[in-house]
């Protein structure tokens, strides 16, 4: 991996020009880049007037300078996408992503502490490698959405059926027991090794509706199942 050294990045300016955002680098013994969060003083200030609903995702950079780039994203009133934070980290793993949700828990805390009242935040991601242990250890409790996409593109590596989709995705929608259930059983029809993989690897209560934590909370969950679908 190619990194730069600190002198390409200049943290007084950021905070200099956007005071009140929170920025953290490390760097190496040599003093090279290891790691950098920046979540700017208006994002962080927006967020407590965004719903209570927090997607994390991390994508690989390809450009002159290589690593991971993880994001916090939220969604305004009006449905649409907004940032909060984001890091660039060497490696996708246990302690960035807890590196990472520990900041960005310091960010909430600080600028939307009504968020972290139990169950007051739902976490959307793909459950990537260190994801979800870090959400947990950080914001004890909360509810955890799985992105469907992801979750369908996973079992569709060792179950092919297309059919498949269609009841994955009923199942997902259901907002009562029978309907989950008539789901699922229509997947067992098709393949029953796939039921056998999703209550293996994703258990419901992270991806149905009826099941969902979150069912309890003041959102609109045809919201939040419409970013679990879509990849948020």
């Amino acid at each position: 991996m190619r990194i730069p050294t600190l002198n390409f990045l200049n943290i007084a300016d950021i905070v200099t020009s956007n005071p009140g955002s929170t920025v953290v680098i490390e760097r190496t013994d040599d003093n090279r880049f290891l790691r950098l969060f920046i979540c700017y003083a208006a994002s962080a200030i927006g967020f407590a007037h965004c719903r209570p609903v927090l997607g994390l995702d991390g994508a690989h950079l390809k450009g002159k300078y290589l690593g991971i780039l993880l994001s916090a994203t939220a969604t305004d009133a009006n449905g649409s996408l907004f940032p909060l934070a984001h890091a660039i980290v060497a490696v996708e793993n246990d302690d960035n992503w807890f590196w990472f949700s520990t900041i960005l828990h310091d960010v909430i805390h600080m600028h939307a502490p009504a968020f972290l009242v139990p169950h007051g935040l739902v976490f959307v991601s793909d459950r990537q490698k260190g994801l979800l242990e870090a959400v947990e250890l950080s914001f004890p409790g909360s509810p955890h959405g799985y992105c469907l996409r992801h979750l369908y593109e996973n079992m569709h590596k060792k179950h092919k059926n297309p059919q498949l989709r269609e009841h994955l995705y009923n199942a997902a929608r259901a907002v009562t027991k029978d309907e989950y259930d008539t789901a699922i059983q229509r997947m067992r029809d098709v393949d029953p090794g796939a039921v056998e993989w999703l209550e293996l690897h994703a258990p419901k209560e992270h991806w149905c509706e009826y099941y969902f934590a979150a069912i309890a909370m003041a959102i609109s969950h045809r919201i939040l199942l419409s970013l679990l679908m879509l990849g948020f």
